[in-house]
């Protein structure tokens, strides 16, 4: 429960992109756009990413002293710490679902999401049950489950979305990219935090260190790679500002 917490954090995030795409998506599906509906599915897909994977990859770096610091108990750290590290896998999948079902009803497929939904709701009662059982597995079992779970809905999910609306999102821009800054970012939290440890031995000022650095080196890497435009920008607080600027710098298209 106290893992599921983080979980759930960013799919709160990631829930406001769903519901954002479906006007966009919708508009473009009954035009016939294809062209303004690839933008709209790109820009929904690319913009999940780029919230979801530093935040996954994140707190699966700094799953146990994050659980350590919010918790401050030894058995929740070490139990929590090692779920944590899978729910990080899970976090990217679960986020990633919510936007892909909301496109789908937003082409027209209201169906799909509900079908697909009971579908994973019985592999997650069977790989859980089957996994749960296993006394060296125990509780982390419920986590596989919901992994596998999420994967299937959205790798299926995403299928579909492209069976239906005949559209091919550039997967190698909306998702490579963020997760090559992801990576990086999470490099650099796991070095530093344990860096800053070492050093002053404290586990709440070494964290905020470890994530202001994992920030700055993902908005670099994302810079660099020219993996966000304009128009995604502008979703966020006081983004046309921000885009601005960076469009006169040369730093974004």
């Amino acid at each position: 429960s106290a893992a599921l917490t983080f979980l759930q954090l960013v799919t709160a995030v990631t829930q406001v992109f769903g519901s954002s795409a479906m006007p966009n998506v919708t508009s473009a599906w009954t035009k016939g756009n294809k062209d303004e509906l690839k933008k709209s599915i790109e820009t929904v897909i690319r913009l999940t990413m780029l919230f979801t994977f530093p935040m996954a990859l994140g707190m699966m770096a700094l799953s146990f002293p994050i659980m350590g610091l919010v918790y401050n108990d030894p058995l929740i750290t070490d139990v929590g710490g090692r779920i944590l590290l899978i729910m990080g896998v899970t976090t990217i999948f679960g986020a990633a679902s919510t936007p892909v079902c909301s496109m789908l009803q937003g082409i027209g497929r209201v169906d799909l999401p509900m079908k697909l939904y009971t579908v994973c709701m019985a592999v997650k009662i069977g790989i859980t049950w089957m996994f749960v059982s296993v006394p060296e597995i125990n509780v982390q079992g419920a986590t596989v489950g919901s992994m596998i779970t999420y994967a299937i809905m959205t790798i299926v999910g995403m299928y579909l979305l492209i069976k239906y609306s005949k559209i091919k999102p550039d997967l190698f821009g909306t998702t490579v990219k963020p997760l090559i800054g992801a990576i990086a970012s999470a490099a650099s939290a796991f070095g530093t935090y344990h860096l800053m440890e070492s050093i002053i031995g404290s586990i709440a000022v070494s964290l905020a260190v470890a994530i202001f650095v994992a920030v700055i080196v993902y908005i670099a890497v994302l810079l660099i790679l020219r993996a966000f435009t304009a128009t995604e920008l502008k979703f966020l607080p006081k983004g046309e500002k921000i885009a601005k600027t960076l469009e006169k710098l040369g730093l974004i298209r």
